[in-house]
């Protein structure tokens, strides 16, 4: 490994770090929002599944910085590889299913949905239509 692709795995590396905690920051606040019962309450499918994501981008980011640190690849165990393949696929099945208990709880509850502007982003539920 050059050392000029040292530095951009790295970078890599913390960018995927990064993007890890924001993947379980994201679907937490919305899960703290839906306990809480806030006035608004942010969530969608894809929020439910960013956190089956990060065990399989943290494994990503520890085979990288392995490989800086060594200064050679670093193979990727077989069955622990394949145990996080499957999070993934098990995480659209929670995020799915949580979405449809947590829709229906809150229209249970009075909540209005704010209509969106754009598909990916997650479904807004408010108390009053007001704070759309």
């Amino acid at each position: 490994m050059d050392d000029v692709t040292r530095g951009l795995y790295g970078f890599f590396a913390a960018f995927l770090l990064l993007f890890a905690f924001l993947g379980c920051w994201i679907p937490l606040s919305g899960f703290i929002e839906f306990f809480t019962l806030n006035d608004v309450v942010n969530y969608s499918w894809k929020s439910g599944f960013m956190i089956f994501v990060v065990p399989f981008m943290l494994y990503f980011v520890y085979l990288i910085v392995c490989s800086v640190v060594k200064n050679e690849f670093v193979k990727m165990n077989a069955k622990l590889g394949n145990t996080l393949c499957i999070l993934p696929v098990l995480g659209i099945v929670f995020g799915m299913l949580s979405s449809t208990y947590i829709e229906q709880t809150l229209k249970n509850n009075d909540y209005k949905v704010c209509p969106s502007k754009s598909l990916m982003l997650p479904n807004k539920y408010v108390k009053d239509i007001k704070l759309c």
